[in-house]
């Protein structure tokens, strides 16, 4: 038993050693690069009226009547919902 936990060690060792610790690295830079993208999603602008409680894309015909700009992520905070219709981003 200590033979193999001795083997396992000197694996785990040269693992480290040749360069596993770097895949590591690259998927925490993946997932980094994952989350300033979904960050960047939730600056995208998006539309509102007046009365509604949907957000919209800017083309969409629910906004005939009024159409306010506003970003994605304050549009979230105050409880707006994407639009059926026109399909604006999530």
């Amino acid at each position: 038993m200590k033979r193999l936990l001795s083997i396992l060690v000197a694996l785990v060792l040269s693992f480290s050693m040749l360069g596993g610790l770097s895949v590591t690295s690259s998927a925490e830079q993946n997932m980094q690069s994952v989350r300033v993208e979904l960050a960047a999603k939730k600056d995208v602008t998006v539309y509102i009226t007046r009365t509604g409680k949907k957000y919209h894309k800017s083309g969409c015909s629910y906004l005939r009547k009024s159409k306010i700009a506003i970003k994605l992520s304050v549009a979230k905070k105050r409880y707006f919902t994407a639009c059926s219709r026109c399909h604006p981003p999530r």
